[in-house]
């Protein structure tokens, strides 16, 4: 019996430190996410160089008439690494990508943040942070999605029997975040 109680008592401690630590660490993508949105506010003020793309994906008349807009804008910052040779490698990355859709009166809001590079290597930035507010007929829905290391932190969703899973939004992230790529390299003529 005293083992058992013991047993839980380890498990029940385990689980509130493990708690813990995730509120910590979405605490902290919050304070970055901030630190990001406050980045792109200075983008193209003062003596901060603009650095955004945006992109409009469709801007037409749908069925019945409606308009159709969907646009995204993409923050980027120039990541200085260093190849294995040495040489100064200079990417053009995404930090901050935010998407508007609207069909008739249907809104969509998504934003996704990547961790900026803070380290000398070569690598894409991963997604840390995702969340998407939907508008239909009066009705609100929105979702969240926390990571770190590349794993689900924690997943927020308005309505629980949302059909989104948190694979399917990182794949969007991440294929936003290689589409910047192609899109930075046919605009600038060359490769970073």
């Amino acid at each position: 019996m005293k083992h058992l109680l013991l047993t839980i008592v380890c498990a029940l401690a385990f689980c509130s430190v493990q708690a813990q630590n995730t509120n910590k660490k979405v605490q902290e993508i919050n304070e970055y996410r901030n630190m990001v949105h406050e980045r792109m506010g200075m983008d193209g003020k003062d003596d901060h160089q603009r650095k955004n793309v945006s992109i409009v994906l469709r801007d037409e008349k749908g069925y019945a008439g409606q308009d159709i807009r969907d646009e995204v804008t993409i923050y980027y910052y120039e990541d200085h690494t260093s190849a294995e040779d040495g040489a100064l490698q200079v990417n053009n990355k995404p930090y901050l990508i935010l998407r508007n859709f609207k069909a008739g009166d249907f809104t969509m809001q998504q934003e996704f943040v990547f961790e900026m590079n803070k380290s000398d290597d070569m690598r894409e930035d991963p997604v840390v942070y995702a969340r998407s507010q939907e508008k239909r007929n009066g009705e609100e829905t929105t979702f969240q999605f926390y990571w770190s290391n590349n794993k689900l932190l924690k997943e927020i969703k308005s309505d629980p029997n949302d059909w989104r899973s948190e694979e399917e939004i990182k794949d969007l992230a991440e294929y936003y975040y290689k589409a910047f790529g192609y899109i930075f390299a046919d605009i600038s003529g060359r490769y970073y």
